[in-house]
């Protein structure tokens, strides 16, 4: 059973089984430091050993702008990489668990186990599908192909060798960049299985229990899936941190014609990452108003036959409600009902949402710091997200 219901959204994949083949990946473990070390010196290495040979990469060289006041281009290989890896190991143990938290708590149980376990294999099939091979793939290229990152681009300002482009620029082009494209496309594709294996699960009658302590009818757990994301997300916004932080200091941006684009990149990074996590709520709302129709029938006749029984000296009609053990004094059903009323119409909160929102927005203030009081954007920082 226990191989049934193991669900992975990192080992799987033609990639996966391609990174298996050459060694990158061990049996044991993701071999994350040998992973990232390869990249270095394939991706970054040779990048900064070229400028400098051609004269790019330093203050003072013939570079008008150079590699070093990039900050973008480091933060993609030297911090962003190795947080992509380890997002790797900790949502490793994150979907598995989850996966078999369903069977434990009894959401899923005999009766509807066939129909979990398709879903399983269905998302699987999509996350060793062709088509995510095809997506990967196209997504790599698109650094090479696309117009808005061709040689003529503010981020390419630094490999201009006389009126073309060096040996350290085409290397970041046909190289570099791909391979960092790449495993934002893999994480991209791993995103799709969530949100695949999620909205197949919401098709699933799970026996939810409507007064369970987490208010989300026994999924509270599934929110586990969001606070391994959050090196993926730190990851990213290093990178365009790092950007809009070379624009404003040395090209003339200022910090407010960046804001629109930093709130839109927050908001999609909400929607892609905790998406998967809504879609477990989608029936969650009317689970609750029918929840609470049952309850509010059961302690209304309760209630009466109290009523009957101690104020009005009268032999109830149905007594045996008044001494059924699970039910216990009224004002324990009472608390039941109001368990049932305080659950949440979606199993997000704000303690699932702040860590991928901090995620996304801490390496965006140094950014914001340049033009504005960092007391200031701090304060505002906490009032967004408290």
């Amino acid at each position: 059973m226990s191989d049934e219901l193991y669900f992975s959204v990192i080992r799987g994949g033609p990639l996966y089984s391609f990174r298996r083949r050459i060694g990158l990946v061990p049996e044991q473990g993701l071999g994350l430091a040998k992973r990232w070390l390869i990249i270095v010196a394939i991706a970054w290495l040779p990048v900064v050993v070229a400028a400098a040979f051609e004269g790019l990469a330093f203050e003072g060289s013939r570079a008008s702008d150079p590699l070093l006041r990039h900050y973008g281009v480091h933060a993609r290989f030297l911090l962003a990489i190795p947080l992509l890896l380890l997002a790797e190991v900790l949502m490793e143990k994150a979907v598995p668990s989850v996966t078999r938290q369903f069977v434990a708590t009894g959401l899923v149980d005999g009766e509807n186990m066939p129909a979990f376990l398709k879903v399983l294999r269905k998302a699987e099939s999509v996350r060793d599908s062709a088509a995510g091979l095809i997506v990967i793939l196209g997504l790599t290229a698109a650094p090479i192909v696309a117009p808005m990152y061709n040689t003529g681009a503010e981020e390419m300002s630094w490999a201009s060798v006389g009126n073309g482009i060096g040996i350290a620029g085409r290397w970041y082009m046909y190289i570099s960049r791909p391979i960092f494209a790449m495993l934002l496309s893999v994480w991209l594709w791993r995103m799709f299985t969530l949100w695949y294996f999620q909205a197949r699960l919401s098709g699933v009658k799970l026996k939810l229990v409507p007064s369970h302590p987490d208010g989300a009818g026994g999924l509270g757990f599934v929110t586990f899936l969001t606070t391994p994301v959050a090196p993926v997300i730190f990851g990213i916004s290093l990178v365009l941190a790092g950007r809009w932080a070379h624009d404003v200091r040395f090209h003339g941006v200022h910090v407010k014609d960046l804001q629109p684009l930093m709130v839109t990149y927050v908001i999609v990074v909400l929607v892609l990452f905790v998406g998967p996590v809504l879609l477990a709520s989608r029936s969650l709302l009317a689970f609750k108003r029918a929840s609470l129709l049952q309850y509010g029938r059961l302690l209304g006749h309760q209630g009466r036959m109290f009523h009957q029984r101690w104020i009005l000296k009268q032999a109830p009609d149905d007594p045996s409600i008044l001494d059924v053990p699970e039910l216990g004094p009224l004002a324990d059903g009472i608390s039941l009902y109001n368990a049932v009323n305080r659950m949440r119409p979606v199993v997000v909160s704000k303690a699932t949402i702040v860590p991928v929102a901090l995620a996304a927005v801490l390496p965006l203030v140094p950014v914001l710091a340049l033009e504005m009081p960092l007391g200031e954007v701090l304060k505002k920082l906490a009032l967004t997200l408290v």
